[in-house]
């Protein structure tokens, strides 16, 4: 028998952030990641005009209190590396983001299209 060893490029801790970029984090509810939206959510007039995306922080801490306050306290934090010389245009305060970034968040928060956000990792510590 065969052994067992585990698959390449699948990091036992999330590799060092590379020069020239700023790491964002996501504090992940129970859903897997990119869920469709249940039925009852996606009728209402709020989410119907929702720019698709997700918010992140660049903040690995309110990341992980995101997680344990609306999620399921599961510790599940993605990450996604961005260019710092793009950074800004993903601040929630500068594009739709704001418009459906909790009260007083837009300037800490940013906001990734999904196509984007569909690029992040697990993190690991």
């Amino acid at each position: 028998m065969e052994e067992f060893k585990p698959k390449e490029n699948i990091p036992e801790k999330t590799p060092p952030v590379k020069d020239n970029y700023i790491r964002l984090y996501r504090g992940e509810t129970s859903s897997p990641l990119d869920s469709p939206a249940p039925d009852w959510l996606k009728e209402q007039p709020e989410i119907q005009n929702r720019p698709d995306g997700s918010f992140f922080t660049d903040s690995l801490e309110d990341a992980k209190h995101y997680n344990k306050e609306f999620g399921v306290g599961d510790g599940n934090i993605t990450y996604i590396d961005i260019y710092a010389d793009k950074l800004e245009q993903y601040r929630a305060s500068n594009n739709r983001g704001k418009e459906f970034s909790a009260r007083g968040m837009a300037e800490k928060e940013f906001f990734l299209s999904n196509e984007l956000s569909k690029m992040r990792q697990k993190f690991i510590e």
